[in-house]
């Protein structure tokens, strides 16, 4: 879905490799190359990436490929000390390496606090964060500024950017029991593999320490091929010390496996389908078949999986073809998995056809305190109060637009800042 990710996928994969480096270099000439070429060239590619939590997972598997490699009991209590200082000292770098980034990960962090306040103790629900959030940074915004540098830093948002966190949110007080006991055994799984000579065990532990480190960062968990190969992980950990009974049940592992792999290849070809058909639809519309683009999303709508961002434009397109109370039912919908400023501002566009002002009135301002960097929004609230003829708030909110802080400074917002300055002239008089 994006670079952070495909990092993580590189830097996953290439933990897993790197124990059988050492062995795959004192090989025949072919493979020893093919390795070297290999490892390196997944390197250029992760930096291409610019993935932080990638790197850092990258770097927590290596210390611990390193850490299994020193027999010396003295250098591994210094490597320990080393490690944990250097690893404070990256995790400081990278969080000033994109600052701007980081600023906006803790005030992801800061309203998700509230939503666990909220829901502490059976959580809102798997899979309900991507319908939860910006509405309750809405109310955030809502009694804080809007100007600020931290409002500069908001965006629709669907990841906590720490899936354990994400866990305990969605699924209250006792997922944080079950991911301490989780823990608790992955340690000990973890030190039974560190004792263990087999290279294929030690490539699955660095692999998912990896993938779990990143976790902290970024959501990984969220991406089904990546928790896939998490599993067949913690599988692989979890055969040390159960060698004769894995052997005894080897014929019942293959076939689950099997079945896996068969039922993951049907839901991606349905996946891949579906996505070549949401793409149809938008291309339709941004050439005006506008009726054509309604009945593509129409057949999306039959599938056994909603995409939150698919619905939102099918019911733009209904909304565009004049079907509103239609649209008005998948926009409905559509906010049960997916919540956005834009999803908001179509539900207010429909309710003024609707004649609903109260509500579109409600729902403008909703989209404003979701997301306070756009100005367009605020000039759509603008436009609403000066055609209900209400001068006191079209006042307040034309000077809004032109106290407002630009995040992007473009020919578009001078321009509609220059329209606004007509405004506040026309309504002044």
């Amino acid at each position: 879905p994006n670079k952070t990710i495909l990092g993580i996928v590189i830097a996953s994969q290439l933990s897993f490799l790197l124990p059988y480096f050492k062995l795959q270099i004192t090989a025949n000439k072919v493979v020893k190359y093919a390795s070297i070429v290999i490892v390196f060239s997944s390197m250029i590619l992760l930096i291409a990436t610019n993935s932080r939590s990638a790197w850092l997972g990258l770097i927590v598997a290596i210390g611990f490929i390193g850490y299994n490699n020193i027999k010396n009991v003295k250098h591994k209590v210094f490597l320990k000390a080393g490690a944990s200082l250097t690893f404070i000292v990256i995790l400081i770098g990278l969080f000033f390496h994109k600052s701007n980034s980081s600023n906006g990960r803790l005030l992801i962090y800061k309203v998700s606090t509230q939503i666990f306040k909220d829901n502490w103790l059976w959580g809102i629900g798997s899979g309900n964060f991507k319908a939860q959030y910006n509405n309750y940074q809405a109310q955030y915004f809502a009694n804080h500024s809007i100007d600020s540098k931290e409002a500069l830093l908001a965006d629709n948002t669907y990841y906590t950017f720490n899936d354990y966190y994400q866990l305990i949110i969605e699924n209250g007080i006792v997922s944080l029991v079950f991911l301490i006991c989780f823990g608790i055994l992955l340690f000990r799984q973890i030190r039974k593999v560190a004792a263990s000579n087999n290279p294929f065990v030690k490539s699955a532990a660095s692999s998912a320490i990896c993938i779990l480190v990143a976790a902290l960062f970024s959501y990984p968990l969220q991406f089904l091929p990546l928790v896939v190969q998490l599993l067949f992980c913690l599988a692989i950990i979890n055969t040390v010390g159960q060698e004769k009974t894995i052997a005894k049940t080897n014929r019942y592992v293959n076939a689950s496996i099997i079945l896996l792999s068969v039922l993951c290849l049907i839901h991606y070809t349905v996946f891949y389908k579906y996505e070549l058909q949401a793409n149809k639809a938008n291309h339709l519309s941004k050439i005006g078949y506008k009726t054509k683009a309604s009945q593509v999303y129409e057949s999306l709508n039959t599938y056994y999986f909603k995409d939150g961002n698919v619905l939102f434009k099918y019911a733009q397109e209904l909304y565009y073809t004049n079907r509103l109370l239609e649209a008005k039912k998948i926009v409905e919908e559509s906010k049960q998995i997916h919540s956005s400023h834009e999803l908001t501002k179509l539900s207010a566009s429909i309710n003024i056809e609707l004649q609903n002002f109260e509500e579109a009135e409600k729902e403008f301002k909703t989209a404003i305190y979701m997301v306070p960097n756009r100005m367009l929004s605020r000039k759509e609230l603008l436009d609403f109060y000066i055609t209900q003829k209400d001068t006191v708030n079209a006042m307040y909110w034309a000077k809004s637009i032109l106290n407002m802080p630009v995040k992007v400074p473009s020919e578009i917002t001078k321009n509609t800042q220059e329209k606004v300055k007509q405004i506040i002239s026309g309504l002044s008089k």
